[in-house]
């Protein structure tokens, strides 16, 4: 990477985009700023700017942009975060790679959306007991709300496709999900080895790396999501093989 190169991770809720920044942020020549322009990134540190409030304000999006990739090298933002002209700005910025991340099976996301905004548990290394009891008293979701949460995952993946779609394609690197946590530790590496050449840096081998990889950071198990009593009917409702199974959740 050129010293005033910098990265931009867009990705929708539950798309396991936090996993991904804390891969990214193990290599020396990245230092992200994560999700600035959440409404509650305030509220996450004594010390952090109200950047929402500036916009709302009357401050120009650029004018905080810059100073934040005078900061950090990288930035993550849900793209649920950003209207379509903040977006269009940040991606058609001339120095900026963007890395796209999604998750094809909508449903699953969807699912992952309620169970995390019921249990307040968006990271696994945010569980202040063991992993499972955060869902031993799952009730019944909503299913107008999976409706909802499809349908907003799908507009998010179809707004990030427009912004995107007149940049430069040497400057835009699109990944799935699936391709990343739920794929051989063979394959992992080697996309790895695609997104460093992507932003033009080694490969960087810390080893925490595998860890945000595996399995251990991953919520959704039989044994957590699991515990949802209607998830049967979900499947019933939902399940397809466009936008996804709820498996191995819930049996078909």
């Amino acid at each position: 990477m050129t010293n005033d190169a910098r990265v931009v991770v867009l990705a929708h809720a539950r798309s396991g985009s936090n996993s991904l920044v804390e891969v990214l942020d193990r290599h020396p020549a990245l230092s992200f700023i994560n999700e600035p322009f959440n409404e509650n990134f305030a509220t996450w540190g004594a010390d952090n700017p109200d950047y929402v409030a500036r916009l709302r304000s009357g401050e120009a999006f650029d004018v905080i942009v810059d100073e934040l990739f005078a900061q950090y090298t990288a930035m993550k933002e849900l793209t649920s975060q950003l209207d379509d002209d903040c977006l269009d700005r940040l991606v058609r910025r001339p120095n900026v790679r963007v890395i796209t991340l999604r998750r094809r099976n909508q449903l699953q996301t969807a699912v992952s959306q309620v169970i995390a905004e019921h249990t307040g548990l968006w990271k696994t290394w945010d569980a202040t007991q063991p992993l499972d009891e955060h869902y031993r008293e799952l009730p019944p979701l909503d299913l107008d709300l999976i409706a909802n949460r499809m349908q907003w995952t799908a507009g998010d993946i179809a707004r990030v496709d427009r912004a995107v779609g007149g940049v430069d394609p040497s400057r835009v690197f699109r990944v799935a999900y699936e391709d990343v946590y739920l794929a051989p530790p063979s394959r992992q590496r080697s996309l790895l080895d695609e997104l460093w050449s992507f932003l033009d840096l080694p490969a960087c081998e810390d080893p925490e790396i595998d860890h945000f990889l595996s399995d251990a950071v991953r919520q959704a198990r039989p044994s957590t999501y699991g515990q949802a009593p209607n998830l049967a009917e979900i499947e019933a409702r939902f399940g397809n093989d466009v936008t996804g199974h709820l498996e191995p959740w819930a049996a078909r």
